[in-house]
Order: structure tokens, then C-alpha cells, then sequence
């Protein structure tokens, strides 16, 4: 868990700031995860950030790499703060739209916290 600022109650909320590397080890596991169209280095991150709402409850989550298409999902990293990485899992995409409709949830089903349209990113924040 991340220091975050407070009051979380307001919109839009912080995202969390952890950050990690995915392993070497683990970059095969990603290819044996994602279909063989999706299989190009350059698809892959491996540099990840943590972007749940700040001050979540259990590990954090990277995102990997995206599968485009319908119902295909996302590779995410889970990892704990002080740890590197430790799996790799397809999760599916959050279903959750904007009310206007106009931004998609760009997390996995089932996160912790706001949408990420609820979410200010931390690095790409407009200083006050």
C-alpha cells in the first residue's frame, strides 16, 4: 500500500504510484499466455506501474500487455511493494463504461477501488 493524499472522497482519486520490473523470468510465460498474434517484444511492457486506486487493499497490478479483441482480456503482474513480480495471469477486461459512455474501464474485472476515468494519473497530473 501506498501513501496516498487525503481525502480519497472526492473525484477524481489518485492511482497508485507503485512501480516495478517484470523479470526476465517471467517474460516466457507471457508468451505462453497471450495467442500467438499477440506474441511481439514490442507489445510487451516491462516497465509497470500500478494502476489501481491508491491505498488498495492486497497486491498491486501491472498491466503486461493488452489483448485486443472481444472477451480476449489483458496480461497482468501481480507483486507485492518491496517484491518483483512473482506471476503473470490473463484477467478479463472491466466491463464498466463512463456514464456518457465515452471512456471504457481500462482495468481488470473485479479491481479494488474507482474506475480509471475516476483516476488521475500521478504522471500525468497537471501541477496546481
Amino acid at each position: 500500500m501506498t501513501d496516498c493524499p487525503t481525502p480519497l472522497t472526492s473525484l477524481p482519486r489518485p492511482e497508485c504510484d507503485a512501480r516495478a520490473e517484470l523479470p526476465a523470468a517471467l517474460v516466457p510465460l507471457v508468451a505462453k499466455l497471450a495467442p500467438a498474434e499477440f506474441r511481439q517484444q514490442d507489445r510487451l511492457q516491462r516497465e509497470l506501474r500500478c494502476v489501481v486506486e491508491c491505498d488498495h487493499a492486497g497486491p498491486h497490478h501491472g498491466l503486461v500487455m493488452d489483448l485486443d479483441g472481444v472477451d480476449t482480456g489483458s496480461v497482468w503482474a501481480r507483486w507485492r511493494t518491496g517484491t518483483a513480480p512473482a506471476a503473470v495471469v490473463v484477467l478479463a477486461d472491466c466491463d464498466a463504461a463512463s456514464v456518457d459512455g465515452m471512456e471504457a474501464c481500462g482495468e481488470f474485472a473485479g479491481h479494488p477501488g474507482a474506475h480509471s476515468w475516476q483516476l488521475e494519473n500521478p504522471w500525468t497530473a497537471t501541477p496546481a
